[in-house]
């Protein structure tokens, strides 16, 4: 259980030195498009860690928000972004749909 603490609380510096480092250096001589699907697994598995058995079970009895918040979250909210970013950045619509289909 520490460990997941440990990385719940320090998850986020190598995500903001990759989006740093791909802002100032996007093309670099490394080709690193294999490492992309292997940190999107990593990142899913790592969000799911967070999941508690007795969480599922509490929303289990109560149906009608469960649906309610999986309909908003994994499709209301996905479907907006992913319009909204096809207008502003074709290339990042996907990334972004993907991304903001995860659960919180």
């Amino acid at each position: 259980m520490k460990f997941i603490k440990i990385i719940e609380a320090k998850f986020w510096i190598p995500f903001v030195i990759a989006m740093i480092l791909g802002l100032f250096i996007p093309y670099t001589k490394v080709d690193l498009n294999s490492f992309v699907i292997v940190v999107l697994m990593v990142t899913f598995f790592l969000t799911c860690l967070k999941v508690d058995f007795f969480d599922v079970i509490a929303h289990i009895k109560k149906p009608l928000f469960f649906v309610y918040v999986l309909f908003v979250y994994l499709l209301i909210l996905p479907a907006l972004l992913y319009g909204i970013f096809r207008f502003i950045s074709p290339e990042l619509a996907i990334a972004v749909l993907l991304l903001s289909a995860m659960p919180p």
